[in-house]
């Protein structure tokens, strides 16, 4: 009976290739893959965080989110593009000097973990100098907690071997949901939680990456790979930017506890986020690979449709159940905040299959049309922050996060369809 249904799966697989002009078998394999992978990644997101925030004093678990927000918006010295950069090149099957590479990256990033040394002797202008624990662990590993993410990320999308992604996700998920039980256990603690939750993927990143980078022996010391990640960094430069300087700015207009109240408001929402985006790689290694034309812009077209009308009914459901959930999982939060906060963010995050638009530029080589995408909605979302959150608060952060998107999806896929195929 199971080799029957494997039978007419197959066979059903075929039609839809050849009906859409693509390699379904491939789509449907390494989307099931990642699926898997990244639900264990939002089980252990929501384990961890759950934990985290039932049984962390919410100034605590603030602090760790203000560190984590000045590590993601020093993000702008570690070349944010690399790893589509790596995975491109690996795609069109040009050489890949890794090796080289990283030592590049490795000395760039650096510069990020001085900066966060740097800060230390400001803190007590900020009256909070007590914190300079959390920013020495977080410059010790900084580095290793960008480098092996993006060397393996753009290996896994450039090869599409996502089964080697779903085991990582396994012993990160596992290393991580024990570690942090024992830490609550015996005493929360928001240094010990920012250490684990840095230290045990880099940790697995870079065993795994000790094996793959052998199949890249390559002593090349091209630049091209790094001029191309370089443009492409530059590019995101905002996105990057979008992730945390809200938080930054919550953190400062009104405080730690309201900076963990809108993180625990986005924990969900973000991490559905995060599934459906990490979906997108397995299509990246066919949008890079042959040549541009009408017909693939039309079929991305159609699936951003498709994708957006079953990211509504998704949200529509999600805002149905948020108010029997919310108390359950958070109750050292006001419910009644956080459920209209959480409905909020799961609103914007209809423009997320639109996502595939920049990430066709990105595939494609269309680096001036990515930055003005990039830097026009970068534009719209600071000003917005500006003017919505002194009046409004969370609601405004939240706002002004949903008109970044769709400036920045609206923009890319005017300029997908503008730009002249060659």
């Amino acid at each position: 009976m199971l080799e029957i249904s494997q039978k007419k799966a197959s066979a059903l697989l075929s039609v839809i290739g050849k009906k859409f002009g693509i390699d379904a078998h491939y789509f449907a394999k390494n989307s099931l893959i990642v699926t898997i992978g990244h639900g264990i990644s939002v089980l252990r997101g929501i384990v961890t965080g759950y934990l985290v925030t039932r049984l962390m004093p919410p100034v605590m678990y603030g602090e760790y989110q203000f560190v984590q927000s000045i590590i993601g918006t020093l993000g702008v010295f570690t070349m944010t593009g690399l790893p589509t950069s790596i995975a491109r090149s690996i795609a069109k099957k040009e050489a890949v000097p890794l090796r080289y590479t990283m030592k590049i990256h490795t000395i760039l990033s650096s510069l990020g973990a001085i900066a966060l040394l740097g800060i230390i002797p400001f803190l007590s202008r900020w009256g909070r100098e007590d914190l300079w624990p959390l920013f020495v662990i977080a410059a010790i590993l900084y580095v290793p907690s960008i480098v092996g993410p993006y060397f393996f990320g753009g290996i896994i999308i450039g090869t599409g071997k996502f089964a080697t992604s779903l085991r990582t996700s396994l012993d990160i998920g596992a290393a991580l949901i024990v570690s942090v039980c024992a830490m609550l256990y015996f005493k929360p603690s928001s240094s010990v939680l920012l250490a684990l939750m840095l230290g045990i993927p880099s940790i697995v990143y870079m065993i795994r990456l000790r094996t793959m980078m052998k199949d890249y022996p390559s002593k090349d010391h091209s630049w091209k790979l790094l001029r191309y990640g370089a443009q492409l960094s530059i590019v995101t430069i905002p996105v990057t930017l979008s992730w945390y300087v809200d938080k930054l700015m919550i953190s400062a207009l009104f405080g730690l506890n309201q900076l963990a109240l809108f993180s625990v408001a986005l924990m969900i929402p973000e991490q559905l986020k995060v599934w459906a985006k990490e979906l997108f790689p397995v299509s990246f290694s066919r949008q890079a690979h042959g040549t541009d034309s009408i017909e693939r812009r039309q079929k991305i077209t159609r699936a951003v449709g498709i994708g957006t009308l079953f990211t509504g009914i998704g949200i529509l459901a999600y805002m149905l159940i948020s108010p029997w959930i919310i108390p359950i999982l958070f109750p050292l939060y006001a419910s009644s905040n956080i459920v209209i906060l959480t409905n909020i963010a799961a609103a914007t995050l209809i423009t997320t299959p639109a996502t595939l638009f920049p990430q066709y530029l990105e595939a494609r080589g269309m680096v001036r049309e990515l930055q003005w995408a990039n830097w026009t909605a970068a534009a719209f979302f600071v000003g917005s922050l500006f003017l919505l959150v002194p009046t409004y608060g969370l609601i405004g952060a939240l706002f002004a996060r949903g008109i970044f998107r769709l400036i920045y999806v609206g923009y890319s896929g005017t300029a997908m369809w503008c730009k002249k195929i060659v």
